[in-house]
């Protein structure tokens, strides 16, 4: 090994070549000077990096700076299960949990997964769903359930999720994918699958800012759509295998922020889901959840929402979804007076002026 490296050596200092596209013999050690200048051009400042690294170690607390929402959700969990006194504390007995496998050697694209919720935490969260909340998670659980027991097709469902801030809508959605991800996967045409590690209920929003919140997607990356929503339909082409494999076991789509959805991007929504599921179904034959409120943020560039009917085009959000509002506020319950004004808030038109008493309150915030 020695001689051979010596020989390495002695080639690169002493010997010269004639290029196949040179007209000269050179010096070895000239041509590996001049394609290091070409295709090194930073290894000087790499190299240093390397050496500080090796001398400082590695800043293990530097995840906290690059993703800080999601630092404050790990430390949050360390103090919950530092905080529990008994671990197996009201632990079901005798129950298998469903679970799938991820394959070692299958290329995985990196994508926002809900993290795992504990079993004793999802029956709080589901304890503390009002009746309201509770009347669409359940809803949606006997729906799933009829789905995975059924062998014959299931009517799809269309739910619209209505709610000003603060009355758990966000709460509702995490409920509702636990439970519907852990009965859908019960489905017989999934049970002799050794690798289950596509989704059932697909978490997708407008912006990224409203899927990171629910840990989901935007709806153009989920379904490849075009910057352009305008005709005609642009179908995927060589993208159709890879987003159809993706959405093969999709079942339920829940999308979060609907106010911020157009008229034309809903539409291109179920023209895209026709073409992956290739069914001329109503959404590929997915059932839809909407969320949102309409007195938030609109869509972008003027477009037109949902909520406003347009008899000139078929109306897919009109004719299609069931709406039930969400009326008590969660998020303030313990201050009835201050959750109250945040109600007149949420429908007051610019033009109308403040109460004596709305004004004082807010005044104090």
């Amino acid at each position: 090994m020695a001689k051979w490296f010596l020989g390495l050596q002695l080639f690169h200092e002493h010997a010269c070549v004639q290029l196949p596209y040179a007209d000269r013999v050179e010096r070895v050690s000239e041509i590996v000077k001049r394609n290091r200048k070409t295709y090194e051009k930073h290894s000087g400042d790499i190299e240093d990096a390397i050496r500080e690294l090796e001398e400082s170690g590695l800043n293990v607390n530097e995840w906290c700076h690059l993703a800080p929402e999601s630092e404050l959700q790990r430390l949050e969990c360390i103090e919950e299960i530092n905080a529990r006194d008994d671990p197996t504390e009201n632990a079901e007995e005798n129950v298998p949990d469903y679970i799938y496998v991820r394959s070692a050697t299958r290329e995985m694209a990196i994508v926002a997964e809900p993290a795992a919720i504990d079993p004793t935490v999802l029956r709080g969260m589901y304890r503390n769903l009002n009746r309201k909340q509770a009347s669409v998670f359940y809803k949606v659980r006997d729906w799933c359930v009829k789905r995975a027991c059924s062998s014959k097709p299931i009517e799809q469902f269309f739910y619209y999720v209505n709610g000003g801030a603060g009355t758990g809508k966000s709460h509702l959605i995490k409920c509702i994918h636990a439970e519907a991800t852990k009965i859908l996967l019960r489905l017989p045409r999934l049970a002799e699958e050794a690798d289950i590690c596509k989704q059932t209920v697909v978490l997708a929003a407008f912006t990224g800012t409203a899927a990171f919140n629910i840990s989901g997607t935007t709806l153009h990356s989920l379904l490849k759509l075009p910057r352009s929503l305008k005709p005609p339909y642009q179908g995927l082409g060589n993208k159709l295998d890879e987003v159809r494999a993706e959405l093969s076991i999709a079942e339920i789509l829940i999308i979060d922020e609907i106010s911020m959805v157009s008229k034309d991007l809903f539409a291109y929504v179920n023209t895209r889901l026709k073409q992956i599921k290739g069914t001329d179904l109503p959404f590929g034959g997915m059932s839809v959840l909407a969320v949102g409120d309409f007195f938030q943020l609109p869509p972008v560039k003027q477009s037109k929402p949902l909520c406003v009917y347009d008899p000139t085009r078929l109306d897919h959000w009109r004719d299609n979804f069931k709406k039930i509002t969400l009326t008590d506020i969660m998020r303030q319950k313990d201050d009835a007076a201050f959750a109250e004004l945040l109600n007149r808030l949420r429908v007051k038109d610019k033009s109308h002026e403040l109460s004596e008493p709305d004004a004082s309150l807010l005044a104090t915030r």
